[in-house]
């Protein structure tokens, strides 16, 4: 993108640092300045996009392409906002003009594999991310994202080489580790720490894996967050449970966990069986719903800081239309901020359980006494898996 005036200079400027509202301000003034300015209006565009208006950057993008029909970064913006906005088959077919105006950009092949993952096209993802990687072959991203295509098209003894990209990266940087990685082979004298990282979620699908690591080890530490010590202590998943942010202990090796089913699983017939937890005979001192009805949880969204959260939540008057019904009693499971919605909805037909359970021992326990959870996507949906217990997950369409 040049910087062909003093006001997109300062757009640039301003973008580059975050600040939307000058970046706005200072695009608006080069557009007025020099109104036939496709780098300009497609700049205004990416601004507005980057804000969270991916709908007010259309116009702009499409006053770029009138000026430059062979604008490559206002077709693969534009096609960036229409897979925002959920017009998968619009944006590829952007993304493909992009690629027609400028055939090696790595970053458009990019762009257009993200949109194929979301229109569900897996190997044409894959495909598309090869083609940004035959022309960029150190972008990390772009082999991230390739990955999740090849998870997400069967081809799992590829993907996990591939997935192991993330460690280094912004999402799993480099910390000092006890003894070498382990690479998955059998060792008795051996002893292993498994390593934390990403979600709560992620570390609950991860320890059906640890039966089959201690098989092969003499000795086995598992690290993970305080919120799930508790539940990892009372399945004897490990000889022994550190809290992440504690010192770690001395190890032979060490793997993180994400990489064990690398290590476990190169297709789905080699997936551990579940259930694979037990709920904690813990004492949980829940309300009590008297009169028969079907005892339903119901978790209306998942982490907030997650980047696609608003892909994957609901509002909870959505839940209460859809699933408060007669003979039917729900609870809420919802943790976080978005539990609010509770009282902001009084009265609604809701028993909220969230303040009798202090972590995910408590959480596996109340599960017992539910006949069925739905939920959008989150952590406690791989709890009620790991346990056994009915849950309906409500998922986005390219999940």
């Amino acid at each position: 993108m040049a910087a062909g005036t003093g006001a997109l200079k300062q757009a640039l400027e301003a973008f580059n640092r975050n600040d939307w509202a000058a970046a706005e301000q200072h695009a608006r003034d080069a557009v007025a300045e020099t109104p036939d300015s496709a780098d300009g209006w497609n700049l205004l565009g990416v601004v507005l996009r980057a804000a969270g208006r991916p709908a007010e950057s259309l116009p702009h993008y499409r006053r770029a392409l009138e000026i430059d029909r062979r604008h490559a970064g206002a077709w693969t913006n534009l096609g960036n906002a229409c897979r925002d906005l959920g017009r998968t088959e619009t944006a590829i077919s952007c993304h493909r003009q992009a690629i027609a105006a400028q055939p090696d950009g790595a970053a458009l092949y990019h762009n257009l594999g993200i949109a194929f993952m979301s229109a569900c096209r897996w190997p044409e993802a894959v495909t598309a991310f090869s083609q940004s990687l035959t022309l960029n072959p150190d972008s990390t991203e772009v082999r991230w994202d390739r990955a999740l295509a090849l998870l997400c098209a069967g081809r799992w003894a590829e993907a996990w080489v591939d997935y192991d990209v993330r460690i280094g990266g912004p999402g799993l940087p480099s910390r000092p580790l006890p003894g070498r990685l382990w690479r998955g082979q059998a060792d008795r004298q051996a002893s292993v720490l498994v390593v934390s990282e990403q979600g709560l979620g992620d570390a609950i699908w991860c320890w059906r894996y640890l039966p089959l690591l201690r098989a092969r080890v003499g000795r086995v530490m598992l690290e993970c967050r305080p919120e799930l010590a508790a539940l990892a202590r009372a399945q004897d998943l490990a000889d022994e449970v550190i809290t992440f942010g504690d010192r770690l202990p001395g190890a032979d090796f060490h793997v993180y966990q994400c990489s064990l089913p690398g290590i476990f699983t190169p297709n789905e017939r080699s997936i551990p069986p579940a259930p694979y937890l037990a709920a904690p005979s813990r004492p949980v001192d829940l309300p009590q719903a008297g009169d028969g009805s079907l005892r339903v949880g119901i978790v209306w969204s998942g982490s907030p800081t997650f980047r696609a959260n608003r892909e994957r939540a609901a509002a909870l008057s959505r839940f209460v239309e859809s699933f408060g019904l007669a003979g039917v009693t729900l609870f809420s499971l919802q943790f976080g901020p978005q539990r609010k919605a509770l009282e902001a909805n009084r009265p609604v037909p809701v028993i909220d359980l969230t303040p009798h359970l202090n972590d995910f021992a408590d959480t596996a326990a109340a599960l017992a006494t539910l006949d069925l959870v739905i939920m959008t996507d989150s952590a406690l949906a791989h709890l009620c898996g790991a346990l056994g217990r009915p849950v309906w997950v409500l998922l986005p369409f390219s999940a």
